[in-house]
């Protein structure tokens, strides 16, 4: 596995999804990080992906799910 390092941070090449959510009022929803990488900083819910096959979309419900507990019903996917 390929990594880059930026500071003394180590970063590595591994697939990530992210979810940015609105309300009706076109809000979109952030959440702090907790405990480890770039800990109290804001940012949309995502992480990594399971395995490097796992799928995209499933990947996104799935993070969103664990971070902040929310199932959506529209979703629009891209890249």
């Amino acid at each position: 596995m390929k990594s880059a390092t930026i500071g003394s941070k180590v970063l590595h090449e591994k697939p990530t999804v992210c979810a940015f959510i609105f309300d009706e009022a076109r809000r979109v929803l952030l959440i702090e990080r907790g405990p480890g990488f770039e800990e109290g900083k804001w940012c949309v819910p995502g992480g990594k992906l399971n395995h490097f096959f796992e799928d995209k979309e499933e990947a996104v419900r799935r993070e969103v799910m664990e971070e902040v507990g929310l199932r959506y019903t529209h979703a629009v996917f891209g890249v």
